[in-house]
């Protein structure tokens, strides 16, 4: 994801991203699909899916060729290794490695 101002003009950024960071951003994770308040990581995958990683409420996945719109929760329950995110990469092998305060975790799907 490029973010950038030039001339007080964005130079890119997802449209659908910002929609969702804007009304989601600064709330907690109720069930209703909002993000979490922590958001410390974001990464986008080579599928053009966005990841957010939490201070302690898990990762939120968001994909905008869904076509539905939902914003995705996984936390420990789900088979997440912790619940606070350090860092989310993408292996040569399109496969997402979350690394946590508990250990690294694969995204079975990702």
């Amino acid at each position: 994801m490029a973010c950038g101002v030039a001339g007080g003009q964005q130079t890119h950024i997802d449209q659908e991203l910002a929609l969702v960071a804007q009304g989601a951003i600064g709330k907690k994770v109720t069930g209703d699909g909002q993000l979490t308040e922590y958001v410390r990581r974001i990464f986008q995958d080579s599928q053009g899916r966005y990841w957010f990683g939490s201070n302690g409420d898990g990762i939120h996945r968001y994909d905008p060729g869904s076509g539905a719109g939902l914003l995705e929760v996984f936390i420990t329950d789900d088979g997440l290794a912790g619940s606070q995110v350090t860092g989310i990469l993408e292996d040569r092998n399109g496969h997402i490695w979350i690394s946590t305060d508990g250990g690294v975790s694969r995204a079975c799907d990702g």
